[in-house]
């Protein structure tokens, strides 16, 4: 495996379902004020992601989880083209010039003649000229579409790290439909990898997945181990996002379980 060498392997317990929630807690972020206008929209998160300062006994280099498929309040619509998206994520360590990330999910989108549209979506940080990095050249995501869910559905969505490619794979129920064109382990990405878990919206102002009566839900929360490449429960080790708590909704029932919604 054409990795960055180890001079340790990390020892990982691993941390059941039964284990108390108490152990996910939820960081402060600052609130931006954005408004719901062409020219006012971002990357706005509501969901968890793994610590790696807080918890560093734990070291990943994947992601997965079952996410129920839910359609968002149409609030911020009226020719803006919004977007909303629920995805799992291996992303890059904090900071750095390697920040980048693998997403797995689906995306509700309005496209160019503002039809909506619903797909399976899977995302690499600059797999276009397969550095794997941000902020190296123009036009940095490579995101590939695939085919329709339905509300309702549970795929499970993984982003996991493949030896016989050295590279990451995007897959839905098994099925990989996108391999990066870089090794995250060297492509300067920052070590331990971050697996998280979000709904994402173009704008703070609504278009989080789900409602408060039928919730976009994570299940079976899963996270790849480095040391062998396993796919294992996720650790009980995540912080909580939640980028506008008076519209968005988040609920953990356990370490490997939470939904999301709009208010």
């Amino acid at each position: 495996m054409f990795r960055t060498p180890k001079s340790d392997v990390l020892t990982v317990v691993l941390l059941t379902l039964a284990m108390s929630i108490t152990a996910v807690t939820t960081s402060a972020r600052p609130a931006n004020a954005v408004t719901c206008t062409p020219d006012g929209g971002g990357n706005y998160f509501d969901g968890y992601y793994h610590n790696p300062n807080a918890w560093p006994q734990y070291n990943w280099e994947g992601a997965s989880a079952y996410i129920v498929v839910r359609w968002p309040l149409a609030s911020c619509s009226d020719g803006f083209m919004p977007w909303t998206y629920a995805w799992v994520m291996i992303g890059s360590g904090d900071g750095g010039p390697g920040d980048g990330w693998g997403q797995s999910g689906y995306m509700r989108y309005t496209a160019s003649d503002f039809s909506v549209q619903l797909q399976h979506v899977f995302q690499f940080a600059n797999d276009t000229n397969r550095s794997g990095r941000l902020g190296d050249t123009a036009g940095e995501l490579h995101t590939i579409y695939v085919g329709t869910p339905a509300t309702g559905d549970k795929p499970a969505y993984r982003v996991l790290w493949n030896a016989n490619c050295s590279c990451l794979q995007g897959s839905v129920d098994g099925v990989v439909y996108a391999s990066s064109g870089f090794n995250p382990f060297t492509q300067q990405w920052r070590l331990p990898l971050v697996p998280q878990f979000m709904g994402e919206a173009k704008y703070q102002t609504g278009n989080m997945p789900g409602t408060a009566a039928q919730p976009a839900a994570f299940s079976a929360l899963g996270a790849q181990r480095y040391s062998d490449d396993v796919l294992v429960p996720m650790s009980c080790s995540m912080y909580g996002v939640d980028d506008n708590t008076a519209m968005w909704g988040r609920a953990a029932s356990s370490c490997t379980a939470f939904t999301i919604w709009q208010k």
